[in-house]
């Protein structure tokens, strides 16, 4: 078993040399024991190996993940870490929650960041093969649970009762790779973000009361396509921006495109571009917690 150096979460190899957690040489001593190990030193996380499709290698995980390195020494065996990766359980246990910006057909969650009128803080970052992003962040002092695309398409919150795989482990599109690592003592993970918070946070008891519904675009449109009198036209277009900011994967710019063109079909004397791009700014930003 090679070396750990704790200081700059190094490791020895046999021939002397330091590989980092995400750099590309692969060693005969690169086992993912020593990596998951690391992590959980520097996260204070616990820790469970997955294969290369990213399911669970052990039953149970929830309770069977650890922190202790024996266990953790027994659960990943010799093992490589091309071939069996590393899961990072989230939640409170962890005091971890992840915002997981995910890229795919119909779905890229980097729009939702580039729409924003802030910056998500600097925090311990990961770049997923996919070209997708993990920030972690101290779980916050709500129930934050797992959601897919609850803040905007390609956005997902792995919290309470999920988990993420961390570099340096592979799955099969390529290998995951820290941006900003993490710390000795989790020092660089900082709080979630409080603007976030506070809109997960309405979204999510709303949710779980069984009061928050999304749409899909085909029911939303019996909802926002009729005709609109003169003197509603403020009124009704702001009550159909948010109907559509509740349409599932909705971001700023679909609604901003779809209530312009329901301005100039539904309104015999349509809004001015500028009114309606106020009436989508002011309502988006209530539903997504920023612009």
């Amino acid at each position: 078993m090679e070396a750990i150096v704790l200081a700059g979460f190094e490791r020895m190899s046999s021939n002397g040399s330091m590989t980092g957690w995400g750099g590309a040489e692969m060693g005969e001593t690169d086992f993912t024991a020593d990596a998951a190990i690391d992590l959980v030193l520097a996260m204070a996380c616990c820790v469970f190996p997955v294969r290369r499709d990213k399911t669970p290698m052990v039953t149970d995980w929830p309770h069977r993940a650890s922190n202790n390195p024996v266990e953790i020494e027994r659960m990943f065996g010799d093992s490589r870490i091309d071939k069996v990766g590393i899961a990072i359980v989230t939640g409170k246990g962890s005091n971890l929650a992840v915002i997981d910006i995910d890229t795919g057909p119909g779905k890229d969650g980097r729009l939702w960041l580039s729409n924003l009128d802030r910056e998500l803080p600097s925090t311990v970052t990961s770049e997923t093969p996919s070209g997708g992003r993990h920030h972690f962040f101290r779980f916050p002092n709500f129930d934050l649970r797992n959601s897919a695309s609850l803040i905007a398409a390609g956005v997902d919150i792995r919290a309470e009762g999920g988990y993420v795989v961390a570099a340096p482990s592979y799955n099969l599109k390529g290998q995951y790779r820290w941006l900003i690592a993490p710390e000795k003592g989790g020092q660089s993970i900082v709080a979630f973000p409080d603007w976030l918070s506070a809109r997960l946070e309405r979204r999510t008891l709303n949710f779980h009361g069984g009061q928050y519904r999304f749409l899909s675009w085909e029911r939303a449109q019996r909802q926002v396509m009729a005709p609109i009198s003169e003197g509603t036209r403020n009124q009704e277009l702001t009550r159909r921006c948010g109907i559509l900011c509740k349409v599932q994967g909705a971001t700023f710019d679909w609604v901003r495109t779809t209530l312009h063109e329901i301005n100039a079909r539904c309104c015999n004397l349509p809004l001015s571009p500028r009114e309606v791009d106020t009436i989508t700014r002011s309502i988006c930003k209530r539903e997504f917690g920023g612009l």
